[in-house]
């Protein structure tokens, strides 16, 4: 039985890599219709921070007054997100919504999959994302309309089109980076690396000759890349740049060198003293076995 217990024990601390690999996953996220004159898919790392969202997507109970341009964003994120009651068990949430930017609302779909799901039609459910997933495709939205990306950006591509107009925050390590810097090292990247979006993601291999460089972006979140011998890796390891074009400046953004370690001094005063500290340490536990068996041996004979 104790075996079966450890057994248990081990597998639920160390899951296995297939479960663990799939919880990892990015799903896709596409935009397209409306105004936009191409679709366009969200860069990885923007993909997984629209898809981490703590809770749910809350479902509204009446329909909203959704008014203006829509979009249609296609992503697997949707079947997963959308709180179902108990009696949609037996439904498929559609990976299609229609999006209002005006109110944040999306449209999506229950399809029912039983035996009669021909006879069905399909129920339409509307639910409103947050401040931040908002932000992820307006941005998308605004810049594809405009014609300042193509249809698969990266995320650098998304920063150098948008220094311009919206504040973003950026550290070299834990220092700030003034703006016509930042400016120019994020056009110097995208203009020199077309397609930096990897298959095979691979964190950067960190190490005391290389430092984080830090974007912030308006809604709050960051994207971060760590810059090594001339190479600039996306945190999850979704994009892989060739930094040598805006080597002079990451040289000059690079945080100062760890100081030196100091070697432990001497401690003050004489080492003789030890030889007497332990000796006089040895002395009083003696005397207090020689008190106790004394102790004892006068209880005994009373």
């Amino acid at each position: 039985m104790q075996r079966v217990l450890a057994l248990l024990l081990v597998l639920a601390l160390f899951p296995s890599t297939d479960a663990a690999a799939q919880e990892f996953d990015i799903p896709s996220v596409t935009i397209a219709g409306g105004d936009l004159p191409l679709d366009v898919s969200l860069a990885p790392a923007d993909a997984d921070a629209f898809r981490r969202r703590v809770n749910t997507l809350p479902r509204l109970e009446d329909e909203p007054a959704a008014t203006g341009p829509s979009y249609t964003v296609t992503t697997s994120y949707w079947p997963v997100a959308i709180r179902l009651e108990d009696d949609e068990d037996e439904l498929d949430v559609s990976v299609v919504g229609r999006y209002y930017p005006q109110g944040g609302y999306v449209l999506l779909t229950l399809d029912d999959l039983g035996d009669e799901a021909d006879d069905l039609d399909p129920e339409d459910v509307w639910v409103v994302i947050d401040l931040r997933q908002r932000a992820i495709l307006d941005r998308y939205i605004q810049l594809a309309r405009e014609g300042l990306i193509g249809g698969t950006p990266s995320t650098i591509d998304i920063l150098a089109a948008v220094s311009s107009t919206e504040v973003l925050g950026v550290q070299a390590g834990a220092e700030p980076v003034a703006k016509a810097t930042a400016d120019a090292l994020l056009r110097g990247l995208s203009e020199a690396n077309p397609s930096p979006l990897v298959e095979e993601r691979e964190p950067p291999f960190l190490d005391d000759s290389g430092f984080w460089l830090t974007v912030t972006l308006v809604e709050g979140r960051s994207l971060r890349y760590y810059h090594r011998t001339g190479m600039l890796t996306e945190a999850l390891g979704t994009e892989r740049y060739d930094a040598n074009s805006v080597a002079d400046i990451l040289a000059s953004l690079a945080p100062d060198q760890p100081p030196p370690v100091i070697e432990q001094e001497e401690p003050p005063g004489s080492l003789l003293w030890w030889p007497v500290m332990i000796g006089g340490g040895v002395a009083a536990l003696g005397a207090a076995i020689w008190l106790r068996r004394r102790h004892n041996t006068s209880s005994g004979a009373a």
